[in-house]
């Protein structure tokens, strides 16, 4: 099975045979021309085992909708006389696939390749012509399946995911926009009409923005929809279309103006209001009595600030909350202010009463900076409530702890508070959030809002349900077989590279490690941890140091100059913990041991089984680790020679590709019979018929490939 450096795309070429064939090979070296074929392959070859026969070649589609890509490689190293000729037709399903027949001479080296479609079965055949004295030959045969774009999920120009916006997951379909969130995006004039072209969209966020007019009638085809915050909008219309006034008032659909549920009730909760509104006026001048009886006492006095906010207000604030809670604002939550917390918003979706800070009168600058990213502010008493007062903590990491929370509709966060040890100050903490509102990528984690409280703040992000890779790969709790660790560092590459690569200006994520790649449900694979992220936008940074023991770059510790290149010795790190499930800093009885020398010291003697985690049991690719390995200890290499993220992802796709390849051929024969399929993934030969399945086409030097063929690599 001949792969890189033998190949130079890294093809995987398996051993074929039939009983029908005569397998002969030769010494001598032979070029594989444009194609790159190596000379192991083409120095084996099959000619039928009696003169007359063909060779016959089958293979089967799923429909006759798959289309295939086949190239021949021929070569005939036979001494044979002078007078001898080999030449013959090649067939498919009984027709003629080339006008003229192949003619080979002596020791050249030939190739043709064609695209087929519609058919389940095919039978390429190989017969001689009639004045032929030689028997047909073949040396190799690759097959490919053209992989058909029916649709495109995501605008060509845009291959990456997008936060505020989830669409219908169904490959049999287009995907469809379900969710829309556009709150604080500093969007100007009026609601487009073009709003009601999302036909399946379940939820629609336009709140804190800038909107003025109508609400526009096209809204009322949005026939899915059943949640509408259009709140923090002073010169929007409150007059619902009539197919969405009908839709509340049935109860099928949620509308937030002003921060709570549009005000459409029925008869009997008005008059229930007609008796509650005077009751609560007369509550209110009472109280407002005692309120400023007790305010002019304590003026004369000289003491407001050595108290805390007085209980009679508070209680006024409750008692106006419960009573409209019961009535108008049922789905309204808030946490009443206690002696502890004394924020200055409290309430649900940013509507409601401020209470001043009874330590502190003067309003903190960090109240007073306010940011268009289009992430949602939070304050305080929000994050306490969503976090049931900060009562499940989950991590702890350089911004300080984090703590799992569940928003009003039930998505789950991670919120990370600030800790009073942290050296961030409030700037900086507005230039990270900056930056983290421009990162949008399936493989980081995605920021959903931000808190600056006096001075509490904090980041509130999606919630990964499966943790990290770090309790993965070296807890006993779990276990990772070889297919998911590549992928998983082949997906945590793309989120770095999209930072180095896609961002401007570029952004070095500084702290790679294991414990700050996260994973979903699906053990999807996303970087975390963009406390310390910082632009790069020249060749490199001066920067005081930070980042994590065993996985700091020691050209950086040493220089204090940042470079991406950074950020890949930390990710070559990663892939030898991935590759050996052990910490990057090893204890022994001599001392401690980086990581890089211990692999760098086994695999010079060539005994990489002796550093793979002995739970995989020998279920993997041995030159899909040996790649990891590889491309990991170059990664650790000295500045300059080591890759770009670009490069990373790329050697990791085929490492990817390489496992699933072997996961589906385990069971072919050995290396010893003379025909070889070259094939990137999925198909895999048995018992002589090609079984095929849809897969990524590696492109190969020279080839001129159609407008709408296989995917390149």
């Amino acid at each position: 099975m001949p792969l890189y450096p033998q190949d130079a795309h890294d093809r995987l070429w398996i051993s074929w045979t039939s009983k029908s064939w005569t397998a002969i090979s030769t010494d001598t070296s032979i070029d594989g021309f444009k194609y790159d074929v190596p000379s192991l392959v083409l120095q084996t070859a099959a000619i039928p085992s009696t003169t007359n026969d063909s060779i016959d070649i089958t293979w089967s589609a799923s429909d006759q909708s798959t289309s295939f890509y086949v190239v021949l490689h021929f070569c005939d190293f036979q001494a044979v006389r002078n007078n001898s000729l080999r030449e013959f037709d090649i067939y498919e399903n009984g027709n003629l696939v080339f006008k003229d027949p192949m003619k080979l001479d002596y020791s050249d080296t030939y190739y043709v390749w064609y695209i087929r479609t519609g058919h389940t079965n095919y039978n390429l055949s190989l017969k001689s012509t009639t004045r032929a004295t030689l028997p047909p030959i073949i040396n190799a045969i690759e097959v490919y399946t053209v992989l058909p774009v029916t649709w495109l999920p995501t605008d060509n120009g845009d291959g990456l995911g997008w936060a505020g916006v989830n669409c219908s997951i169904d490959y049999s379909n287009i995907p469809r926009i379900t969710s829309l969130n556009l709150s604080a995006s500093a969007l100007n004039g009026t609601i487009i009409s073009d709003f009601g072209s999302l036909i399946a969209l379940e939820r629609l966020d336009l709140s804190r923005n800038n909107l003025s007019g109508n609400i526009p009638g096209s809204l009322d085809q949005l026939v899915s929809l059943t949640y509408l915050n259009l709140s923090g909008n002073s010169g929007l219309s409150k007059i619902l279309p009539s197919g969405l006034q009908k839709k509340e008032k049935d109860g099928h659909l949620t509308v937030i103006f002003d921060g709570s549920p549009s005000n459409n009730v029925t008869k009997k909760k008005s008059s229930k209001v007609a008796i509650i509104v005077p009751v609560v006026i007369v509550m209110f001048l009472i109280v407002g009595a005692v309120a400023l009886y007790f305010w002019f006492r304590k003026k004369k006095k000289s003491c407001l600030k050595k108290f805390p906010t007085p209980s009679y207000l508070r209680l006024t604030f409750i008692m106006y909350k419960c009573f409209f809670n019961n009535s108008l604002c049922s789905d309204t939550r808030i946490n009443p202010p206690t002696d502890q917390v004394s924020p200055r918003y409290v309430g649900a979706q940013g509507s409601s009463m401020v209470v001043d800070n009874p330590k502190d009168n003067v309003v903190p600058e960090a109240d007073k900076k306010e940011i268009n990213i289009g992430k949602k502010r939070f304050s305080f008493a929000e994050l306490k409530l969503l976090t049931n007062n900060f009562d499940d903590p989950i991590g702890i990491g350089g911004f300080g702890e984090v703590f799992k929370g569940r928003l009003e509709f039930g998505d789950e966060v991670a919120v990370k508070v600030r800790s009073e040890s942290s050296s961030q100050g409030i700037q900086q903490f507005l230039n990270e959030v900056e930056k983290l509102s421009r990162v949008h990528h399936k493989n980081l984690v995605s920021l959903i809002g931000y808190c600056m409280d006096g001075n509490q703040i904090a980041l509130v992000y999606e919630y990964m349900q499966k943790g990290n890779l770090q309790d993965w790969i070296r807890g006993s709790a779990h276990f990772l077989p070889w297919k998911q660790r590549v992928r998983i560092a082949y997906e945590s590459a793309q989120g770095l590279e999209y930072l180095h690569k896609m961002c401007n200006p570029p952004l070095i994520h500084r702290d790679i490690k294991s414990s700050n790649i996260l994973l979903s449900t699906t053990l999807e694979a996303k970087v975390s941890d963009f406390g310390l992220v910082r632009d790069c936008s020249g060749t490199y940074v001066s920067t005081k140091i930070v980042g994590t023991p065993g996985y700091l770059d020691p050209y950086y510790a040493s220089t204090s100059q940042l470079t991406e290149k950074s950020d890949v010795y930390s990710f070559g790190v990663v892939m030898l913990e991935i590759v050996t499930s052990k910490s990057p800093i090893l204890q022994g009885p001599q001392g401690s041991q980086h990581l890089t020398q211990f692999v760098q010291q086994r695999l010079s003697r060539g005994k990489i089984e002796s550093i793979l985690d002995p739970n995989m049991g020998g279920q993997y690719n041995l030159n899909s680790v040996w790649k990891v390995a590889d491309l990991a200890l170059k990664c650790t290499d000295h500045p300059a020679k080591r890759p770009d993220m670009t490069a990373i992802v790329t050697q990791l796709k085929e490492a990817l590709n390489l496992e699933m390849s072997s996961m589906e051929t385990s069971s072919v024969a050995s290396e010893d019979i003379s025909q070889y399929v070259g094939y990137s993934r999925d198909d895999f030969p048995i018992g002589g018929e090609l079984h095929s399945g849809n897969f990524e086409m590696t492109p190969i030097k020279g080839m001129p490939l159609p407008d709408y063929g296989p995917v390149a690599r």
